[in-house]
């Protein structure tokens, strides 16, 4: 358990250090590709890597603060379904201060 502690929070300083949460020009091009546009996207809950192209940040990050249980907002916590994250919709609008 501790070895795993110590591998978020390692991860999470690394992140945070570096400020590598932006996606290059390339990346988020082939982003757009896979992704529908938030405002058509019809599910309520997506997996960590749509959520983190959705909120312009790495999965990485998502999974930090998943494991440290610190989020921009409150109500962006993710269920957990079989040991995957799943974001809510609704959540990541509102994150976004998107009013739909």
């Amino acid at each position: 358990m501790f070895a795993v502690a110590n591998r978020c929070i390692k991860a999470v300083g690394n992140e945070s250090k570096s400020m590598k949460t932006l996606l290059t020009p390339d990346a988020q091009q082939q982003a757009a590709q896979r992704f529908a546009p938030l405002a058509q996207e019809l599910r309520t809950h997506v997996d960590t890597n749509a959520a983190a192209h959705y909120l312009n940040r790495r999965p990485q990050t998502l999974r930090g603060w998943h494991c440290h249980g610190v989020f921009p907002t409150d109500g962006l916590r993710p269920l957990v379904l079989n040991g995957r994250l799943a974001w809510s919709i609704p959540a990541i609008k509102a994150a976004m201060g998107i009013t739909s």
